[in-house]
């Protein structure tokens, strides 16, 4: 007999700027969601032949993304409801923390019940004096927002 997971034991997993599961129909500027049996690939490969495009957001400026993010509800209730709701332990994967980014980094970090965030940090080729800068910096922006939060970096 298998344990009942209980709500708060799952783990979310949310794209703030988009999702392979929505696209956008570049016509009409709806979003739609992707419904499938077979390869995830297959299908975005044939809705992009019909006009859809993946959702994600690739806009240059924070502000230009905050624009795109309020226009679709998947990544606005993402922002709004989401980010602002995290708890003690969460994990950042592929986001740069560029300036691009503040956005993010000022929703996500000055939500004081994160207690602890893993980074990761891609080093594969790269000094150690540049990666050492990058988590100086890193941990800079998110300590801005929450001087208590523990940062921890990881290898991707």
């Amino acid at each position: 007999m298998e344990e009942e997971i209980k709500k708060e034991e799952k783990t979310g997993i949310f794209y703030p700027h988009g999702n392979l599961l929505f696209v956008r129909d570049k016509f009409a500027g709806e979003t739609l969601k992707i419904k499938s049996d077979g390869d995830l690939f297959d299908v975005v490969d044939k809705d992009w032949e019909k006009g859809y495009t993946p959702l994600f957001i690739s806009e240059g400026t924070a502000n230009k993304k905050m624009n795109s993010i309020r226009s679709i509800s998947y990544l606005n209730y993402v922002y709004n409801e989401i980010l602002s709701n995290l708890t003690d332990f969460i994990v950042i994967y592929g986001l740069s923390m560029g300036d691009c980014d503040t956005h993010l980094i000022k929703k996500i970090f000055s939500n004081k019940k994160i207690k602890t965030i893993a980074v990761s940090i891609y080093n594969e080729n790269r000094e150690l004096q540049a990666i050492q800068e990058e988590k100086i910096a890193i941990e800079n922006k998110i300590k801005h927002y929450n001087k208590e939060i523990a940062v921890e970096f990881w290898e991707c």
